[in-house]
């Protein structure tokens, strides 16, 4: 397990998002506010850089705000996952690395606003994954698709199931040549 805490008070991407214009293009994009990318470039300091993520994790982040005004938590969760994509740590912010942020929450202190940040393996799914990839050359691309698709929509089991049958039939195929 990584844990570390950011020791700033969260900040949420999309408030006060911008509309700017394409000085080459003239389309316009939107942009997070000059807040959040200051947030950002400080908890970049924060974040460990000895680790790179690109195998299932769960992500428990708890967000300690300095007041008690409401606030979204998905919007927090999506600024950590860019954060932490941006630093390095997570190859990408898909649902095939960031399985899930069972038990993220927001809290209060107002001394000492924060976000403390805890990331899991997702074990079960790692090792199917891996199993799966090790067996690649054995089945067919489209079944190597199907069982890491359905791995990584949770049906661990029968994903590794599906594999055991796939790779029992292929050596019963090759015994009765």
């Amino acid at each position: 397990m990584i844990h570390f805490t950011i020791p700033l008070p969260p900040v949420s991407k999309k408030n006060s998002q911008q509309i700017l214009k394409n000085r080459y293009t003239g389309k316009s994009f939107i942009s997070p506010s000059q807040n959040f990318k200051d947030y950002q470039e400080a908890a970049l300091w924060y974040i460990p850089n000895n680790v790179y993520i690109d195998f299932p994790v769960g992500i428990k982040c708890l967000f300690y705000m300095p007041t008690l005004k409401d606030c979204d938590l998905t919007n927090l969760l999506e600024a950590v996952d860019d954060i932490l994509v941006k630093a390095g740590l997570l190859s990408d912010d898909k649902y095939s690395i960031v399985n899930n942020h069972d038990g993220s929450r927001v809290l209060y202190d107002k001394e000492n606003p924060r976000t403390e940040i805890y990331i899991e393996v997702v074990e079960d799914m790692y090792k199917a994954l891996k199993a799966i990839e090790k067996s690649k050359e054995k089945i067919s691309k489209q079944q190597y698709k199907t069982l890491r698709g359905q791995c990584l929509a949770g049906d661990v089991a029968g994903a590794l199931k599906g594999l055991e049958n796939l790779l029992r039939k292929k050596e019963n195929r090759r015994k009765a040549k």
